[in-house]
């Protein structure tokens, strides 16, 4: 599958959900362990596979 991660903004929180079965998602280095959701704060870092999200770019965009 090509989606691997789900992002979301309820209540003015951030959070992440693992939606992928085979590939990891870590947040700050370290391997989330199950699917979520995983809360989020400004200046985490979100790497799914190759890419790499940083939560203030993040924030921003889900404010818009």
């Amino acid at each position: 599958s090509r989606r691997h991660a789900s992002f979301s903004n309820d209540e003015r929180e951030l959070s992440v959900r693992n939606v992928s079965r085979t590939n990891k998602l870590l947040l700050n280095g370290i391997t989330l362990e199950g699917e979520g959701p995983h809360r989020l704060q400004v200046g985490d870092r979100v790497i799914d596979g190759s890419v790499r999200t940083g939560l203030d770019k993040l924030a921003t965009a889900l404010r818009a």
